[in-house]
């Protein structure tokens, strides 16, 4: 498991269940930021509880949430383990059981698990088709990875994330809309995304925002489909936001599925669950 935030007793006492009854057991948590802060009282149950936890390389935010059981599924996810926020935040998980890419997954956690606590995650990713992965090589590529599934669109692309920032990825979402690809996106309000937002409307997307207040669902899924209802329909969705530090200097994960490899069913939930978050948003102030 790498995770950024964990503060769920029931995971920390599955995690620790699973110990104890043989299973090998190794947790990375993110140390940077306010990870220490976040994640101490869980490090220190699960390495009381025959758990083989580190926390993860310094310097850089690992703001990944994916785990792998048996080497052979992967769970990636845009939600931390934090119970507090299951029952008012968008988020969801994959379950993905490709062998090329599962092992990749694995792979690399267990480079960032060598590197763990002093080391740097820096290029040490394995490579699989539909992965994408942060940080890169410094060139740039998983920004115009996430950007080139968002061009890739013919008749539609929606969009759904807590964070819209970086320029790559928002004029990718305005180019759709001026070459008359249905564009839509769904957010949860911040003046922080303006910028985008104007960019956005310009060229014609339809921009949806929730109110930011505690009784409104917030959306933190990461998550863009693209096609939707077409032979070419596909679904990217990982921990990534759409900002330069998530795409270029966090450890990051998301993972791409298309219809070819058994998505439909995953696709078609992800896209009906952003029609009743689009549904219920409003319009940006004007």
């Amino acid at each position: 498991m790498e995770m950024y935030e964990l503060d769920d007793p029931t995971a920390e006492h599955d995690l620790a269940g699973a110990a104890q009854r043989g299973v090998a057991v190794r947790v990375l948590l993110d140390s940077d930021y306010e990870g220490r802060e976040v994640n101490g009282p869980a490090y220190n149950f699960l390495r009381s509880h025959r758990v083989q936890v580190r926390w993860a390389p310094s310097q850089y935010i690992f703001h990944i949430k994916t785990t792998v059981f048996d080497a052979r599924y992967a769970d990636v996810s845009t939600a931390n383990l934090t119970s507090r926020y299951y029952s008012d935040t968008r988020d969801a998980e994959l379950i993905d059981s490709d062998p090329v890419q599962v092992a990749a997954i694995e792979a690399t956690f267990n480079q960032d698990w060598s590197a763990a606590p002093g080391g740097s995650p820096g290029e040490q990713t394995a490579q699989a088709p539909g992965l994408i992965w942060s940080p890169d090589t410094g060139d740039g590529s998983a920004e115009r990875a996430m950007a080139a599934v968002i061009t890739a669109a013919h008749s539609s692309v929606e969009f759904e994330s807590e964070e819209l920032s970086d320029p790559v990825i928002y004029h990718a979402l305005a180019a759709d809309a001026r070459r008359h690809v249905s564009c839509d996106v769904v957010m949860t309000e911040d003046s922080e995304w303006d910028d985008a937002f104007r960019v956005l409307a310009a060229a014609g997307c339809a921009v949806h925002l929730l109110p930011d207040i505690s009784s409104a669902l917030y959306i933190h899924e990461k998550a863009i489909i693209i096609d939707r209802g077409s032979p070419d329909q596909a679904l990217l969705l990982g921990s990534q936001n759409a900002s330069w530090d998530s795409l270029n200097r966090n450890r990051e994960l998301s993972l791409l599925i298309t219809d070819a490899h058994g998505g439909a069913a995953a696709i078609t939930a992800a896209a009906a669950t952003f029609a009743g978050d689009f549904n219920a948003g409003h319009d940006p102030p004007a």
